[in-house]
């Protein structure tokens, strides 16, 4: 649907803005109000599949999931984040020396 109204596939951007209306979206929906504490609680409880993938809360309100860090040397994308998969070059060699 994105990529039909605006002729490009979303981006890391427009996936997560896309993500964060869903989650009001659904909390709106299952609140059955738009009263702030009742929507906020249905956020709180949210569980849901988005374009930018399953987003849950934790008790204090931070995203549950994990990222993944890119590093980009010589052409080649490496993945240095979580732990284990790679280890990432740092520092980061200057603009100029960067192949």
């Amino acid at each position: 649907m994105f990529k039909e109204k605006f002729n490009y596939d979303p981006d890391y951007h427009n996936a997560s803005g896309i993500a964060c209306v869903a989650v009001f979206k659904d909390a709106i929906e299952r609140a059955g109000t738009l009263d702030p504490e009742k929507v906020r609680d249905a956020i709180a409880a949210t569980s849901l599949d988005t374009i930018y993938g399953h987003v849950e809360f934790s008790p204090n309100g931070q995203i549950k999931g994990t990222s993944v860090v890119l590093q980009i040397l010589g052409g080649e994308v490496i993945q240095v984040y979580p732990n284990g998969v790679k280890k990432p070059v740092y520092p980061v060699p200057c603009w100029k020396d960067r192949k």
